[in-house]
């Protein structure tokens, strides 16, 4: 069934819930983004031999470890009442 064609002046804005299709794509942009980051990381990596490349995945790691132990009182106090 073909609608009419309306001019772009006239529509409702019915694009942003027809059948979902907006919300699914604004949902899987986050997901896009990491997976581009992870290949790109991944392409880096891909070269090293085993020692650096143990090393550098350690050292991330280990940053990230200490910056969320450092975060957890501030997270903690924005989480005023949450058990």
């Amino acid at each position: 069934v073909r609608t009419p064609f309306v001019p772009a002046h006239k529509r409702r804005a019915t694009w942003i819930l027809d059948e979902g299709s907006f919300i699914l794509k604004l949902t899987s942009l986050p997901e896009n983004g990491a997976n581009l980051f992870a290949g790109l990381v991944a392409g880096r990596l891909a070269d090293l031999p085993p020692a650096p490349l143990f090393q550098s995945v350690a050292m991330t790691v280990g940053i990230v470890g200490i910056v969320g132990i450092l975060a957890s009182p501030v997270v903690r106090r924005m989480m005023h009442g949450v058990k």
